[in-house]
């Protein structure tokens, strides 16, 4: 009998040896696919299909490892595809040379059209990389050298490590917000679906933002989404809205809070873009572009004021046909920012008080609505 506990070791070998391997994870996304696509499905519109890829500056113009790092990532990118061919950087920079242009920093997109010409190429890809809190936001396009029209323009969300060997280059991830809390608007208030987040609690609206959410839209656009929006009725051809709230601003990329009265068509969404006219108070940061205010203007077309970042209160009054938005850090002493006189405003059949967002990237900003009032009434 000693056999047995031999023969059930060996089955049970080969049955452990039979087991299939798990799955390889799948290889991750490619960070620049975005931008590559866009191109190469423009291939047919780039001069014999021949291309030159310039430095990826900053903003504002300067140069930095992490651009350099993306451009020769897209310049393998582009050549490995076989749909183009890529010219040498080399060639680029005698080109840019020749020109007494920089062959490394500010170049404008004249200049450097002109020396994609040079090099012969039939358009040059360039572009800005900005900095966000979490990563960097790629904004890319290929112009064409001889008419210096854009061909194709794509963007990304990247995360770069220069310490990992010769750099990574990684898909921003994007966490999402918490779900939307249980329950209904404040009493006597709508909510429109989308991005974004609200809670009504404790006699106070908290709203959040969420990424790629866009208050000016009813309809996906370029990426970004309709977010949610929070809307009340109001009458009347003379009245006073007033606003108190406190800002809670974090994450990455360009995002607003706002809050606007909206004047249109009867049950349509209330999208900025959508109304006959928006009067619209909104608190603005963008990590990239390092701006941090308060701004007040009216849609469409209207002048743009830029306020501090304390102002915590805000009123739109309607005297007919003229409206006008007002702004307090105190709640006390209140000052005129924007005014305009708009009889098509006047003749909309629906005014309503809205509260909306913007976000580009990762967002946790919020918004406590403590109060809102019309003509010195409480909304909730």
């Amino acid at each position: 009998m000693a056999f047995l506990p031999a023969a059930a070791a060996a089955l049970f070998v080969c049955a452990c040896s039979a087991r299939p391997r798990p799955a390889a994870p799948p290889p991750p996304a490619d960070p620049l696919e975005a931008v590559v696509s866009a191109i190469l499905k423009k291939a047919s519109d780039i001069p014999e299909r021949t291309l030159a890829v310039y430095d990826i500056t900053g903003v504002s113009g300067e140069t930095s490892p992490e651009g350099r790092l993306v451009a020769e990532r897209l310049t393998s990118r582009l050549a490995a595809s076989g749909e183009v061919r890529v010219i040498e950087r080399r060639r680029l920079e005698a080109a840019l040379k020749e020109l007494s242009l920089s062959a490394s920093g500010a170049v404008d997109e004249a200049g450097l059209a002109r020396a994609g010409f040079l090099s012969g190429a039939g358009a040059v890809v360039t572009g800005t990389l900005a900095r966000l809190n979490s990563g960097h936001e790629l904004n890319a396009r290929a112009v064409n050298v001889v008419t210096g029209d854009v061909i194709a323009a794509a963007s990304a969300l990247l995360q770069i490590d220069m310490a990992a060997g010769g750099g990574t280059v990684r898909r921003m991830q994007e966490p999402r917000p918490a779900p939307p809390a249980a329950g209904p608007p404040p009493p006597g208030w709508k909510a429109w679906p989308g991005r974004g987040r609200f809670e009504f609690s404790g006699g106070t609206i908290r709203y959040c933002l969420e990424a790629r959410q866009h208050d000016y839209l009813s309809a996906p656009k370029e990426g970004y989404y309709p977010g949610v929006l929070l809307e009340r009725e109001i009458a009347g051809e003379k009245w006073e809205v007033e606003v108190s709230a406190d800002y809670a601003m974090s994450g990455s990329g360009g995002q607003w809070l706002s809050v606007f009265v909206w004047l249109g068509e009867k049950d349509a969404r209330p999208a900025i873009n959508d109304g006959t006219l928006s009067l619209i108070a909104r608190r603005n940061q963008d990590s990239g572009y390092g701006s941090d205010d308060f701004t007040m203007h009216y849609e469409p077309g209207g002048e743009l004021a830029i306020l501090g970042t304390a102002v915590r209160n805000v009123r739109i009054r309607r005297d007919g046909k003229m409206f006008s938005l007002y702004w307090s850090a105190d709640g006390k002493d209140y000052a005129k920012a924007v005014s305009v006189f708009s009889p098509g405003g006047a003749a909309a059949p629906s005014q309503r008080i809205v509260l909306g967002g913007q976000a580009f990237g990762a967002a946790a900003s919020c918004a406590h609505y403590g109060q809102i009032k019309l003509n010195g009434r409480p909304l909730f």
